[in-house]
């Protein structure tokens, strides 16, 4: 792959660090070192992780959050090695949000009370803009819940930024040349699903929620909403791609597809998407659509006959 091709994140990076999007414009160059990972580069690595403190560094004017950055990318390490391993689109994702995780939690953790000051402060500023008292005291009230849905709103967006991530890379290899070095991508988005196992996290998450409501405690409460805001972007996102798997099967047009996903998402039916993607653990609900979609053809047999995915699930 020619190096050409990497300019754009780097491009990417610096713009978003002139906007003030930070972590983003670190996780941005965490697919670079993913793919130099994954292609078995050592020297490309240590190339791109200078490279990548390089421009985190004037981006942000400041040698000390270049530094930070630059562990927020260095998630493209563990990234890299699981593809390289043959790791699924849903194993790499999941690897690339809970390395990014790590290092923005122990931030959290370190700077505690300056990032809560910092977000009472947001939701204040949120709430001045606001001319109807009655909405502007709800946002206000939600100061004394920031600890108990900051951090899994953090590893939501993060999971988010990793799916993209993840879609990037796998794009990237997909485009190589085959010479040996560089793995086959295993999987697509459409195709992930959570661990089964992942429920059991589910179950307890539920409990502990319904163990705060009879006995109220600040512990349960922390780990509980979070851990359940965590779990219902993954569960989400997994609903999202049934859907989208619904509309590739069913050779929807993309038009319709767009019109489609834009009416779940900006409506509460967006809701359903968390639903389905929960109890697709015990349902399969794309081996149901799949058999569906094959029916159909069968019917018609004038129509295409390649209605699935060219990858198995």
């Amino acid at each position: 792959m020619r190096a050409t091709l990497l300019i754009p994140f780097y491009v990417t990076s610096l713009a978003l660090s002139v906007a003030g999007l930070s972590p983003l414009n670190a996780m941005v160059l965490a697919v670079p070192v993913a793919w130099a990972v994954s292609c078995g580069r050592r020297g490309w690595t240590v190339g791109l992780i200078m490279l990548n403190m390089l421009t985190l560094s004037a981006g942000r004017g400041s040698l000390l959050a270049g530094a930070v950055g630059t562990l927020v990318s260095l998630s493209g390490v563990p990234a890299g090695y699981r593809t390289r391993r043959g790791g699924w689109f849903g194993e790499v994702a999941a690897v690339f949000a809970l390395a990014a995780f790590a290092v923005l939690g122990l931030q959290m953790a370190l700077y505690w009370n300056e990032n809560l000051a910092q977000w009472q402060h947001f939701l204040d500023s949120q709430a001045s803009q606001i001319t109807e008292s009655e909405v502007a005291e709800a946002i206000s009230a939600w100061r004394e819940y920031l600890p108990y849905v900051v951090p899994g709103s953090i590893f939501a967006g993060c999971y988010m930024v990793a799916l993209l991530q993840t879609q990037v890379l796998f794009g990237l290899l997909r485009r190589m040349e085959p010479d040996g070095c560089a793995p086959q991508p295993q999987g697509r988005f459409i195709l992930s699903r959570p661990a089964d196992t992942l429920v059991w996290l589910a179950i307890a998450v539920l409990a502990g929620l319904v163990l705060d409501y009879f006995r109220s405690s600040d512990a349960v409460r922390f780990i509980a909403w979070n851990l359940g805001i965590a779990l219902s972007a993954v569960y989400w996102f997994n609903g999202l791609g049934i859907v989208l798997f619904g509309l590739e099967v069913f050779r929807v047009p993309v038009w319709v597809g767009v019109i489609l996903l834009g009416l779940l998402v900006v409506t509460s039916l967006q809701s359903m998407l968390l639903v389905f993607g929960f109890f697709d653990t015990w349902f399969d609900h794309r081996l149901v659509l799949a058999r569906l979609a094959a029916a159909r053809a069968q019917q018609n047999p004038n129509g295409p006959e390649d209605n699935g995915p060219s990858d198995e699930p």
